[in-house]
């Protein structure tokens, strides 16, 4: 079983995304056939792109927060069927002493299943046509994530794929299974966040929304640093307070705010100053999670009297701790509840343009960009979406 498909290649390091036709092989034993209907844009799909990881085999199609339709099952797969709606997350091994004690995000195998960019057996489900041989056909790398999800179809991970309620929006759903599940499981599962503390969240894109809405929904008090004007508005609109993140006396401004720090900060950007930043912002006995990824080599100055004799812990913190079987359908109930404003939060833009999708990002245009396949592009610029 071959499909013609569209993708969005990176030929090679720094030179961005294009549309291209491809042929993607049907699913093994332990993976499934998604139709793609909607995926996320992460930042780390834009910094794997520009090369800051300079062993990812190249061309490549990226892509990690997908969300479709089932179209066909691998034999060993008994946990979705044909039909059903699902949200892809990423791999993970199932036998390594993390997944098996219930922490599969930090899987020993986790990196090499992630950015190998191949299955186990060293293939890969994408090729398309030589570019330097007439009549021949080349190998794409794929499943980035378990997925490779700029597509319009992707063969996934069986392990990562996730059913959920078809009565939520895929281009909603998509951010789950990454951006979303580590800003809602940072402050649930990792920091549990609990009723009257204060928590200060450190960016408003993808992650630090979904870190607000978790900490808004058990009653936290949320403070939000964020340089964009819009952002910070909408920020404001959902119950949290916000500092400009430009401010000169931002640090000062904080523990005025909070009465000294924070008790637990959320770092999204991966900026080593902003990290050394976010440790200032955090009050005694505070809690600092780094979830922005850095680039690999960066090194971050902290001064070890500050963590000791104030007891603040510093921890990263990878894709919010997620049983993806548990958290999943949990952020969906949380959007049919209401604590999770999605489609305030979510702009959609066509597959082809993820570079405008990319520059609406940086301008602070919007929180979280989606991108829509072809066959489920609707001529709507941003269905659902939030626009300044």
């Amino acid at each position: 079983m071959t499909l013609d498909i569209t993708a969005l290649v990176t030929e090679r390091p720094g030179a961005g995304f294009a549309l291209t036709g491809c042929q993607l092989e049907g699913p093994h034993d332990d993976e499934v056939l998604v139709r793609i209907g909607a995926v996320g844009l992460c930042h780390t799909d834009l910094g794997v792109a520009a090369g800051y990881l300079p062993d990812l085999p190249f061309p490549v199609v990226l892509g990690h927060e997908g969300a479709g339709v089932v179209e066909a099952v691998g034999r060993a797969v008994d946990h979705v069927v044909a039909g059903d709606h699902v949200v892809i997350t990423g791999p993970r091994c199932q036998n390594c002493r993390f997944c098996r004690d219930g922490r599969p995000a930090y899987c020993q195998r986790a990196d090499e299943l992630v950015f190998s960019c191949r299955r186990a057996d060293g293939s890969t489900a994408l090729s398309r046509a030589s570019r330097t041989t007439p009549g021949g056909r080349e190998d794409v790398a794929g499943h980035f994530f378990g997925q490779s999800s700029f597509a319009s179809h992707a063969v996934a991970s069986a392990a990562g794929v996730v059913p959920i309620d078809r009565a939520m929006p895929l281009h909603l759903a998509a951010p789950l299974g990454c951006g979303v599940v580590t800003g809602w499981g940072t402050v649930r599962n990792h920091l549990r966040v609990r009723e009257g503390e204060t928590v200060i969240v450190i960016g408003f894109g993808g992650v630090g929304s979904a870190s607000v809405a978790a900490a808004l929904s058990v009653g936290a008090r949320v403070v939000v640093v964020e340089p964009s004007a819009s952002k910070r508005s909408l920020a404001e609109s959902l119950g949290a307070e916000t500092i400009d993140a430009g401010s000169p006396t931002l640090i000062g401004d904080a523990h005025d705010l909070t009465g000294g720090g924070a008790d637990h900060v959320v770092c999204t950007i991966g900026a080593t100053a902003v990290v050394e930043q976010a440790i200032d912002l955090a009050g005694r006995n505070g809690a600092i999670a780094l979830v922005g990824g850095s680039p690999p080599g960066s090194r971050v100055s902290v001064d070890p009297s500050d963590l000791l004799f104030a007891g603040k812990r510093l921890s990263g913190v990878r894709m919010g701790e997620m049983v993806v079987g548990r958290d999943i359908p949990m952020l969906v109930d949380a959007w049919n509840d209401g604590l999770l404003p999605l489609e305030r939060l979510v702009t959609t833009f066509p597959l082809g343009d993820i570079a405008e999708a990319a520059d609406a990002v940086a301008r602070g245009e919007c929180v979280k960009a989606v991108l829509l396949p072809d066959h489920q592009q609707h001529g709507s610029r941003s269905a659902g979406g939030h626009q300044p």
